[in-house]
């Protein structure tokens, strides 16, 4: 019949009560267990870091790049020469660095040293001139 109604196929969104009585509170009891999480190995301190692949045979590439620069300084005297000139510099940058250290230090003490002292002369006449104190 195409009398223009058609049934209703969308699914009920919102399903009435049957009766007018308001919902009750759930029941009291024990709320459903919960499944326990895993614990966490590196929050436990468990974690190690395990490298994935087994020894290898032979030198690893640092020691293979420490043994040729050495080979190479030792070849090329030049390089040699610069990077001794260079040890000696920062050597003597690093005197100088602690020396002036040292100096700007006793120049602060005996800066507050004689603050104290200006006071307490200070001190002294205002005493003697009966200003008490």
């Amino acid at each position: 019949d195409d009398g223009g109604e058609e049934e209703d196929t969308a699914p009920k969104v919102f399903a009435t009560r049957s009766s007018g009585t308001a919902p009750q509170a759930p029941l009291a009891g024990p709320s459903p267990a919960k499944p326990k999480p895993k614990p966490n190995p590196r929050a436990q301190g468990s974690f190690r870091f395990q490298p994935t692949l087994a020894s290898s045979k032979g030198p690893t590439t640092m020691q293979k790049t420490v043994e040729n620069w050495k080979q190479y300084v030792e070849e090329d005297k030049e390089v040699a020469r610069e990077l001794e000139e260079s040890r000696k510099s920062i050597a003597r940058y690093t005197e100088r660095q602690k020396f002036l250290q040292a100096v700007d230090i006793r120049t602060w003490e005996q800066e507050v040293e004689l603050k104290s002292i200006i006071r307490e002369k200070a001190r002294l006449k205002d005493m003697a001139s009966g200003g008490g104190g």
